[in-house]
């Protein structure tokens, strides 16, 4: 029998996973009504700190992701950084995403700061961060980070205008953020990569609009589905079953008989399954398993790469043909020599996965016992039997259009219906609001959170974005900080009982 993948997209409590990242949002809403109702300032202070510590982080990550692969100057390779996001493993806009709502709060602390040692240090973040964003490639991160400079800066140069705050401080906010555009143009005009990505909008537009348009007949297949949707978390599995889908990946499946637990690699679209493996340059090593296809003669593919997430380097690559009838175990034993591996090295080089591969047409195969031992014999796998299930595997996939609908309305609306999609927008224009009228007094937080929410919107139109929990978490808090500016429960009661 086959075990119920409780983290698998084609579980039924997959809808769990999908809305425990509004589920947190919603329960940090009373504390954070009661930390902003007892002392604003505090509150204030403390959440920008957070998002700007976040924010150095992955911007951090990044560079160093950068710095081991193509290199930190390389503009012209089409590398695409992940950073610290593993559920980029199914491609999606998560990292732009998180970066361009992250990036407002760097500007918010040089403008805090000012002229200072802390200040230089937060402009010095606020330019790490949008070469991180720049270096995804993603045109939507490039148009969305226009549109949340354009928030950020419109509101406070208008209060400016009418006096409502010191010259000084918006005049570092202008230059701020002028310079992180500034920093983009000067990426774009130089990188190969960005200006062939642009070079192909209408053709990737087209294949969007298509996507788009399959994604929206999918609401059909259920009763009330324009209402209420197909379910949160339901896209990927009623995807994979429809026959106007295209680059369907692999399905993988964790599943045991009698005797073994093994994984299950399906046949589709190029899919891996890896884990990080403690393996270095030009040395040997040993691999075995059992595999058994459905059909045969089959091929099993285990390379051997220089790879962070998605991107592979240098590759060490291995194809057997698995003989033998139709359902039959068989031992696989190969002798790797890692030379073509230049740059794992231990602590300071690559990092290096071993990863599972099904080449086959119509034909599932299935893989236990995977070892990989190196010249002192230490066992370099873990969960090699996969008796826990996906623990130390990840599976990767380059088809990315089954998994999300590539648009955030378009997605809500999916999987939620009308209903969910009125009060998605309810909700963001009610935010955008609030924080539009503080941000023209003059008030800066205001502004950061408005240019944060309109930045991650932007990335939203080409992508699902909240499909990931972490991600959905991050806007709905962005959101309910924004409703919460200026509320005071015991200002409320005292105006009502004056009245």
């Amino acid at each position: 029998p086959m075990r119920a993948n409780l983290d698998s997209y084609f579980s039924p409590f997959v809808g769990f996973y999908s809305a425990k990242g509004i589920g947190w949002a919603l329960l940090f809403y009373p504390f954070a009504a009661l930390a902003m109702a007892e002392n604003e300032g505090r509150a204030r202070q403390l959440f920008v700190t957070g998002m700007a510590s976040g924010l150095a982080t992955s911007s951090a990550f990044i560079l160093w992701e950068r710095h081991s692969f193509p290199g930190l100057f390389n503009l012209a390779h089409e590398y695409r950084v992940t950073g610290p996001f593993s559920a980029m493993h199914v491609g999606g806009a998560y990292v732009e995403g998180y970066l361009i709502g992250a990036l407002p709060f760097a500007a918010c602390l040089a403008i805090r700061f000012g002229p200072s040692v802390r200040g230089l240090a937060s402009m010095a973040l606020l330019a790490g961060a949008t070469y991180a964003l720049l270096v995804t490639h993603s045109r939507g991160a490039y148009l969305a980070l226009v549109a949340a400079s354009a928030a950020f800066v419109l509101p406070l140069g208008l209060a400016m205008l009418r006096g409502k705050r010191g010259r000084l401080g918006h005049a570092i906010a202008g230059l701020v953020v002028v310079g992180a555009l500034a920093t983009g143009v000067i990426a774009l005009g130089r990188g190969e990569t960005m200006q062939q990505r642009f070079a192909t909008v209408l053709a990737d537009g087209q294949t969007r609009i298509d996507h788009w348009a399959r994604s929206l007949r999918m609401v059909e297949t259920r009763a009330a589905g324009w209402a209420v949707g197909i379910g949160p978390g339901q896209f990927s599995s009623t995807y994979f079953w429809r026959p106007d889908a295209i680059d369907v990946p692999s399905r993988i499946i964790y599943g045991s008989d009698d005797q073994d637990t093994f994984v299950r690699i399906g046949s589709g679209a190029t899919t891996f399954v890896s884990q990080f493996v403690d393996v270095v340059s030009d040395s040997r090593y040993v691999f075995n398993a059992r595999v058994r296809a459905s059909r045969t003669p089959a091929e099993f593919s285990f390379p051997l790469c220089e790879k962070w997430l998605l991107d592979s380097f240098g590759c060490v690559w291995t194809t057997v043909t698995i003989e033998g009838a139709p359902g039959q175990w068989t031992s696989v034993h190969r002798e790797l020599n890692t030379q073509e591996l230049q740059y794992a090295r231990a602590l300071t080089g690559r990092p290096v996965k071993l990863s599972l591969f099904n080449p086959n047409p119509s034909t599932f195969i299935d893989i236990t016992a995977v070892s990989l031992r190196d010249s002192i014999g230490r066992e370099l796998v873990g969960n090699g039997s996969f008796s826990a299930g996906p623990d130390r595997w990840i599976f990767t996939t380059d088809s990315h259009l089954a998994w999300h609908a590539k648009n955030l309305p378009i997605h809500v609306l999916v999987e939620l219906g009308a209903i969910g999609l009125l009060l998605f927008f309810a909700v963001m224009v009610r935010s955008m609001l609030t924080t539009g009228r503080h941000a023209l007094e003059g008030d800066v937080f205001a502004a950061t959170l408005l240019a944060s929410v309109v930045g991650m919107l932007t990335v939203g139109l080409t992508d699902s974005l909240i499909d990931a929990p972490r991600l959905a978490t991050m806007l709905f808090l962005l959101v309910e900080i924004g409703v919460l500016l200026g509320w005071s429960p015991s200002r409320r009661m005292i105006t009502a009982g004056t009245t």
